[in-house]
């Protein structure tokens, strides 16, 4: 009909669908944050900074699925003084963020809930914010060249016109890795002790994630053994990232909870420091992830002439692909 009407081909009408579990595109989906309570028991509360400029959100949708879990994004005193964890995220302008935090006094509820023992984290700019200071001498995000951090980290950080953009694999450094004696890197005795009390996992795990930041950290750095993978220029660098001092800690690692037994060990420790149990459930993300992915791909491909558009790009024999793919879900 539409056809008819305008004289253009239509290739296909995509229906309206819910919740897909896909990534959002630019907002925060807050109403996917429904607790799953199991049997009555009070869910872990994790709170994320609700950043002004906040940048890569899809880090905690792991904890979405998650049973026994509560998450919220927040600016509120009472969110954040009885949050389990309290998590600052990723940034656009990660300068500009820290003042409004500090304008508003958010800044000083995060600290404070610290001082109770409340678990920290930094991701990204939340965790150039951890530092004491960070400097911008190119001004690449604002006009002041240097702005002082929370100082709950030993580090800081200096911001660069170069962005770093690549793939990683890491794996937590703790007094069992060893020293740098074997090549491998070790963290100052206090975070060392403190990495046995927040970061005390049962198993080791090798974990996959993905830097995109402006700056670089200096200072007590050597939380995570990184290794930086790009692809374009074939080049495999070996760095230390991440850092932590008593009951927070920080790291560049974006997609660092979608690792099933990273993130189900971690919220283990929160589970335990509360005198809480094991929630006894894996959630394979993963698994999750595809299982979404797949269902757009269906979703696609009846509702619109996928022929047409091959046959766009050059691709006359556009059949083989679709038999390919009906083969494949036959499987």
């Amino acid at each position: 009909m539409i056809e008819e009407k305008t004289g253009r081909p239509v290739i296909g009408v995509i229906n309206y669908y819910g919740d897909l579990g896909l990534h959002e595109e630019d907002a925060i989906p807050v109403e996917r944050f429904t607790p799953k309570h199991h049997n009555d028991v009070e869910p872990l509360k994790i709170v994320v900074i609700g950043l002004r400029y906040i940048s890569n959100f899809t880090d905690f949708d792991p904890f979405i699925y998650e049973p026994g879990i509560e998450l919220k994004y927040s600016l509120r005193k009472e969110d954040i003084s009885s949050a389990d964890l309290i998590i600052i995220p990723g940034s656009k302008n990660t300068v500009d963020d820290l003042l409004f935090l500090r304008k508003h006094g958010i800044e000083k509820y995060v600290i404070e809930a610290v001082k109770q023992g409340v678990p920290l984290i930094g991701i990204c700019g939340g965790y150039q914010m951890l530092g004491k200071r960070i400097l911008d001498p190119h001004c690449v995000e604002s006009a002041l060249k240097e702005v002082d951090g929370m100082g709950l980290l030993d580090i800081s950080t200096t911001l660069d016109r170069t962005k770093t953009t690549c793939q990683v694999e890491a794996e937590l450094i703790t007094e069992k890795l060893g020293g740098l004696e074997d090549g491998r890197l070790s963290l100052n005795k206090n975070s060392i002790n403190s990495t046995s009390q927040l970061l005390n996992f049962k198993s080791s795990f090798k974990l996959r994630g993905y830097e995109i930041h402006m700056g670089k950290t200096t200072g007590d750095v050597g939380l995570f053994r990184l290794l930086r993978i790009t692809p374009h220029d074939s080049r495999f660098t070996v760095v230390k990232d991440g850092s932590l001092k008593e009951n927070v800690w920080g790291t560049y690692i974006h997609g660092l909870f979608d690792n099933d037994g990273f993130r189900r060990e971690f919220l283990d420790s929160l589970r335990r420091k509360k005198g809480m149990p094991s929630a006894g459930e894996t959630v394979n993300y993963s698994e999750l992830r595809n299982r979404a992915i797949d269902r757009w791909a269906d979703i696609l491909k009846n509702s619109i002439d996928i022929c047409f558009i091959l046959r766009q790009l050059g691709m006359e024999h556009c059949n083989q692909f679709l038999i390919r793919d009906n083969v494949r879900d036959s499987q």
